[in-house]
């Protein structure tokens, strides 16, 4: 690696290169220059930027800009944030920095900033500790261990009792360790006084084997961190009375895989007890018959003022209790996906109640979205209803497997428009069916709506969103005379302009579509009936796309832009026999 070499980085000023000939000292005793002065001058300054310019070896750089370049490679090597088995990955590698050189290695080991992330995440590493605790000095820590294979002999031991010794001048504890090496690592026995962590602001316990098991004794009775901001826990079971869980400091609790310890009333208490919260996650499992119905009459009792994110994975009676509880910010992205019981008799009363509180709660937002996704991109996968402050995302153009990623809101594109309520509902024939046509949608402002795959329901949808400007179809379950539904179709009690469903409808963007019959023999002949017949009756469509639709070839796009009247039809140019990216079933 080479970079431009600038002398007066690293040098005294008496060291640095002089500057350009003052060009007064080439004057005559009159004020006039040299006939060939300014050629000497160009000359030099052209020496100037060559000095200046001349690349030089990475070592010859100063000691902070060196520095940096190492703090980079401590960051990319091992702690990957976004990676849920970043604990699991070979520590330490970056450190091989230590062994190029004996410049380099005295520039790390005499900067306890590279030295601050202590991890014990695989096997045979629990020789570097205590070099690296030494190395840290005096500086905060963040402290990882996860459970290996050695475990059971004691440097291992040694070495994890180390990192905890450390704890008092730990600003983060991350472990992913079972009950039984709790045991060995800690025996309760020795567990007596207090430690103070006043530094300390995360924690994130993964128990590994036993599901279920208890906290240990170390994080609830013995380990005092009152400026504790972030606790995630995955695999325990919570004790929602717990000192522990309730701390009003906390910005951010994640409660994952885990069980409800206690009644539901217990766990809605605790959360109040959080007022500063910002980031809540509950996937709690519970059982119906632990659940008390709430009545829809019940009134928000818990108020989270700063709270923008939110995300619920648990029984659908315990979700609906719990967003009917909360008041939330209008900013929060809600992230709904209930976990149903088939068994259960009220599964679909219960489905319904969660939709119905959900529109009540979507009318406290004060209506901000702009955008609507309703749809499944496969028939085995769960049914989506989306919401945006902006325009669903675009599908075209991407991997099968981004348009998933995209769809569901979890791409790790900068670009990618997340949406602000996500509820997500498992696959059924009856929720597919059933829910979409009972969902009891708010008149949104809503003016672009995706459909992915399904129609059934749509048509209510869309009786609700009369302001719907754009109208996006994605396949490839759709089907045309499926399009001709919401296109023919006419709002109740009502003749005239007013009579069709989305009157202010602009904008058809079909993609993925089949015609079928092929080209305009059949339901193609049709559409082209249809957006006539909107046009004059004041309701004219101004725009259609078509992306990679199935049966659709150049003639018959020729024939649309003739036939259809003041509507540019825009075509990608693909001729398709089957479905570009799959057909129904298929995984991606």
């Amino acid at each position: 690696m080479f970079l431009p070499r600038f002398d007066y980085w690293r040098g005294s000023l008496s060291r640095r290169p002089s500057s350009v000939l003052n060009i007064r000292s080439t004057c005559d005793s009159d004020g006039k220059q040299p006939e060939n002065s300014i050629p000497d001058q160009l000359q030099i300054v052209l020496e100037q930027r060559r000095r200046l310019n001349t690349l030089t070896d990475i070592s010859q750089l100063p000691t902070e800009l060196l520095l940096k370049i190492f703090s980079f490679c401590v960051d990319f090597d091992l702690y990957e944030k976004s990676s849920e088995d970043h604990m699991l990955k070979t520590p330490y590698r970056w450190s091989c920095i230590t062994h190029v050189c004996h410049h380099w290695r005295d520039v790390a080991l005499h900067d306890p900033q590279l030295w601050s992330h202590v991890s014990f995440t695989a096997d045979s590493h629990y020789n570097a500790v205590p070099a690296f605790l030494y190395r840290s000095r005096d500086l905060l820590l963040t402290l990882e261990v996860a459970e290996t294979e050695d475990f059971a002999y004691d440097p291992a031991v040694e070495a994890v009792q180390g990192i905890l010794s450390q704890v008092h001048r730990a600003r983060a504890l991350h472990f992913r360790v079972s009950r039984a090496a709790w045991v060995d690592l800690v025996p309760e026995e020795s567990e007596t006084s207090v430690i103070q962590a006043p530094h300390l602001t995360s924690v994130r316990m993964h128990e590994l084997h036993r599901y279920n098991s208890k906290l240990p004794r170390f994080f609830t009775d013995i380990l005092d961190a009152p400026n504790l901001q972030e606790l995630v826990l995955s695999g325990y079971l919570i004790s929602w009375a717990s000192p522990f869980i309730r701390r009003p400091g906390l910005t951010k609790l994640a409660v994952l895989a885990s069980s409800l310890d206690g009644t539901l009333s217990t766990m809605l208490d605790a959360i109040k007890a959080m007022p500063r919260l910002k980031h809540l996650e509950l996937k709690i499992s519970t059982f119906t018959s632990e659940i008390r119905y709430h009545p829809r009459t019940a009134e928000p009792e818990v108020n989270l003022p700063d709270l923008t994110y939110l995300s619920i994975d648990m029984q659908t009676r315990c979700t609906t209790t719990i967003v009917q509880a909360l008041v939330l910010s209008p900013a929060a992205t809600l992230i709904i996906e209930p976990e149903v019981f088939w068994d259960d008799d009220d599964v679909d009363r219960d489905i319904y109640d969660l939709l119905d509180i959900l529109a009540e709660k979507f009318k406290q937002y004060g209506h901000p979205f702009h955008g609507l996704a309703v749809g499944t991109l496969l028939s085995t996968r769960p049914l989506l209803v989306n919401f945006y402050r902006e325009a669903p995302p675009d599908l075209q153009s991407y991997s099968r497997q981004e348009r998933l990623a995209r769809f569901f809101g979890e791409s790790t594109s900068s670009t990618t428009t997340s949406p602000l309520v996500r509820v997500r509902l498992p696959s059924r024939t009856g929720v597919l069916d059933n829910t979409l046509s009972t969902f009891p949608f708010p008149s949104f402002n809503v003016d672009t709506v995706l459909i992915c795959n399904i129609l059934q329901g749509t048509v209510k949808i869309l009786r609700e969103t009369p302001q719907v400007s754009t109208l996006r179809l994605v396949g490839p379950i759709l089907f045309v005379k499926q399009l001709l539904v919401i296109l023919e179709s006419r709002a109740e009690g009502d003749g005239g302009t007013s009579g069709w469903f989305l009157p202010r409808l602009r904008v058809v963007e079909i993609e993925r579509m089949r015609f079928e019959p092929t080209g305009l023999s059949g339901y193609g002949g049709a559409l082209i009936d249809a957006i006539n017949a909107r046009r004059g009756s004041g309701c004219g469509i101004e725009r259609l796309v078509i992306k990679d639709c199935v049966g659709l070839f150049a003639e018959d796009i020729q024939t649309m832009r003739s036939s259809i009247r003041g509507c540019e039809v825009v075509w990608d140019g693909n001729v398709l026999f089957q479905p570009k990216y799959g057909v129904e079933g298929e995984e991606p």
